[in-house]
């Protein structure tokens, strides 16, 4: 059995054998409901970050998002 629930149809990480844990850049994702699972985090007006929609009540975003 698998589940592709959530999963984008496509391969979207490069093949790499190590990460490092920084954006390098970034994109618009077009069309805006490519990922229905995400959010934009905004405080003020301004975006702060990302979250992901768990379930209907939650959002999951990294802590250096949430201590802003």
């Amino acid at each position: 059995d698998s589940c592709d629930c959530g999963r984008e149809q496509i391969d979207v990480l490069p093949k790499r054998t190590s990460f490092n844990y920084r954006i390098v850049s970034s994109s618009f994702v077009q069309p805006l409901h490519r990922y229905p699972w995400m959010v934009q985090v905004r405080v003020g007006g301004e975006q702060w970050g990302a979250g992901a929609i768990i379930t209907p009540s939650y959002v999951i975003t990294a802590a250096h998002v949430a201590k802003k």
